[in-house]
């Protein structure tokens, strides 16, 4: 962060003072408010981490369709740099995003955009002001499929973005930066059964209900390490085997019966 200046977190990293055995090697680290922990974080993914989580969600797609990713969120957002900017690296096709903060003008970038082939990733604001500016005769181009997650999503907005922006398979995915970037999801062109579905556990995880505690996720998309407190690096939490777990609240997973 552009304001931060105690950087001795640093020293825990490989090559730091004070540099810790992690159980691979970073590929980079994300830093986050404290969703789940409610404390200030740095979050270190590896290699693998990302690919097995792209590939988990790659899956779900059609992926020979997929020509081309358009980002709203930027790439210090978990859930634009991870499904946005690197999967679109790891399909070798090109990524597209409006230069600048969010503003109308994102969405007049996207119309600018003619391809069929187009995944478009964003928040429900952002489909939900995509979908408004249409009604008030922005013209898009007919579209496969696109992402909603980072907030409860409502089944008529996701309803609209089928219909009034011709996004063809819409879907639903949600992730944790102090867990994974990507956990649950639900399949492209399936629509919720009710607001606030977030789908079902990538087939990577493993997920076990905890009684009075929520669900324990595990698997190998999870991140690798995380630093607890930035200012103190004696708290550097690691895990150092293949198996990792997370907890995520009960009432954030909603099942089709």
């Amino acid at each position: 962060p552009p304001l931060k200046t105690d950087h001795s977190f640093l020293d825990v990293l490989p090559g730091g003072a004070n540099a810790v055995e992690f159980p691979e090697k970073p590929l980079f680290g994300v830093f986050t408010s404290g969703t789940v922990s409610g404390k200030p974080r740095l979050v270190l993914y590896s290699r693998r981490n990302i690919e097995a989580a792209l590939e988990a969600v790659l899956k779900l797609f059609d992926r020979t369709r997929i020509t081309s990713v358009f980002a709203y969120p930027q790439p210090f957002h978990t859930f634009g740099l991870t499904l946005g900017y690197l999967l679109a690296l790891k399909l070798g096709v090109p990524l597209r995003f409006h230069e600048g903060k969010y503003s109308q003008e994102s969405h007049r970038t996207r119309a600018s955009f003619t391809d069929a082939g187009q995944l478009t990733l964003g928040t429900p604001a952002h489909f939900f002001d995509l979908c408004a500016l249409i009604k008030k005769g922005l013209e898009v181009t007919p579209s496969y499929s696109c992402i909603i997650g980072g907030a409860a999503v409502d089944v008529d907005l996701w309803n609209q973005v089928r219909s009034i922006a011709q996004i063809e398979a819409p879907s639903i995915g949600y992730g944790c930066t102090e867990a994974s970037p990507a956990v649950t999801h639900l399949n492209p062109g399936t629509a919720p059964s009710r607001s606030g579905e977030i789908g079902f556990p990538l087939d990577n995880l493993h997920s076990t209900v905890v009684k009075d505690q929520g669900v324990e996720i595990s698997g190998p998309s999870l991140c690798m390490a995380k630093i607890r407190e930035l200012k103190s690096p004696d708290l550097l939490y690691a895990w150092r085997s293949s198996k990792v777990t997370a907890q995520v609240s009960r009432s954030s997973f909603q099942r089709n019966s």
